[in-house]
């Protein structure tokens, strides 16, 4: 598992998802990566910020 897939999840159970909303987070996620050809990067903000934005506050 990479560190950004492991922080993601521990993101999540701070925050109190339930596990089906977590794998949906993920899910979609891996489908963002998928549609732009390479892995999320943190140190990409444009999407960063845009994965941020779709999480609940």
């Amino acid at each position: 598992m990479s560190p950004l897939r492991r922080r993601m999840i521990e993101d999540m159970q701070l925050r109190g998802l339930s596990p089906a909303s977590q794998r949906a987070y993920l899910r979609h996620v891996a489908q963002l990566a998928e549609f732009y050809g390479k892995s999320p990067d943190p140190s990409q903000p444009r999407l960063a910020l845009s994965c941020r934005r779709s999480r609940p506050h």
